[in-house]
């Protein structure tokens, strides 16, 4: 009888680690994968304004997939500084190295957009929007970095 009485104790013991370890397992990986999740958005993909547009115009179905809907970095140098027709939207025109076509990075800060000129080498933070006619629309833009310093 208290053969049968140790024997349930070690059973018992055996199941309660075993569920410990289990537990154990299970939060380390929630930690480990809610940090991948703040490193991976820490890590924006950069391009250039030049391969955007031209992953554009090769397959804009791959370049959907790819950079539509997703904050990324982009580079380039400023070709025009520009506002809409209601005087409200302000963009900067990102030059891609052929005639009419641009990427278009859209600000809501004026007094950022308005610090740049033409010919400058800058980074801007944003989401893309995907291919408009012949424009890559770049939405909720910052500058990232200011290259000529």
């Amino acid at each position: 009888m208290k053969q049968n009485q140790t024997k349930k104790w070690w059973i018992l013991a055996v199941i309660i680690l075993i569920g410990l370890v289990i537990a154990a397992n299970l939060g380390g990986d929630e930690i480990s994968n809610s940090e991948n999740k703040k490193g991976e958005k820490e890590k924006l993909q950069t391009i250039s304004a030049k391969k955007l547009y031209t992953a554009y115009e090769v397959n804009e179905i791959n370049a959907d997939q790819s950079f539509k809907g997703k904050p990324l970095y982009v580079t380039g140098v400023v070709e025009t500084i520009k506002k809409d027709f209601r005087d409200n939207i302000l963009y900067i025109t990102l030059k891609t190295g052929q005639t009419l076509t641009s990427v278009n990075c859209y600000f809501n800060n004026k007094n950022a957009a308005a610090k740049l000129q033409k010919e400058e080498k800058v980074t801007f933070k944003g989401i893309c929007e995907g291919l408009q006619f012949t424009t890559v629309i770049i939405k909720n833009c910052e500058l990232a970095k200011n290259l000529r310093d």
